[in-house]
């Protein structure tokens, strides 16, 4: 997966502050086992101490959506470079399929063989003895009578 250089730095900060919220949760989460630890030793605890409780595990959800909040960005940019470099490839595809051209040799092997002319038909040969120019036909095409056998000829005599 390609990545623009802003789209890493983006996402290599957004990795620290997790990482950063991650210890400070941490953090914030041994002192309230420590305070609740203290509680429970004191026989429940005093006012100051439930309320001590109550901001320590206020801060840790705070941490906590913050952190999640990080990853979340996170995963979106790397949705979205995911999805842009589909997008580019498949654009990259359509084009490489629009640049192909297809190149097919003539095949220079096949025997060239002259043209049938009957004998008697005007026509300029080269010299191999194919026919170059044929002579103009009358335009007539002759048709066999009933009960002939049809050959499809068609006069080209001058």
């Amino acid at each position: 997966m390609k990545m623009s250089m802003q789209s890493l730095m983006s996402m290599q900060t957004a990795l620290k502050q997790a990482t950063v919220q991650g210890n400070a949760r941490s953090h914030n989460e041994g002192k309230i086992n420590v305070l609740k630890s203290e509680m429970k030793l004191d026989g429940g605890g005093s006012e100051e101490q439930k309320e001590r409780l109550k901001q320590l595990e206020a801060k840790d959800e705070k941490i906590t959506a913050s952190q999640m909040g990080s990853l979340g960005d996170i995963n979106k940019q790397i949705n979205e470079t995911a999805k842009k470099e589909r997008e580019e490839a498949k654009e990259k595809e359509k084009t490489e399929k629009k640049d192909k051209v297809e190149i097919k040799k003539k095949d220079d092997n096949k025997e060239k063989k002259p043209a049938t002319v009957p004998e008697d038909a005007g026509g300029i040969y080269d010299a191999q003895g194919i026919v170059q120019v044929v002579a103009e036909t009358t335009g007539k095409v002759s048709a066999p009578a009933e009960g002939e056998k049809a050959e499809g000829a068609v006069d080209v005599r001058a």
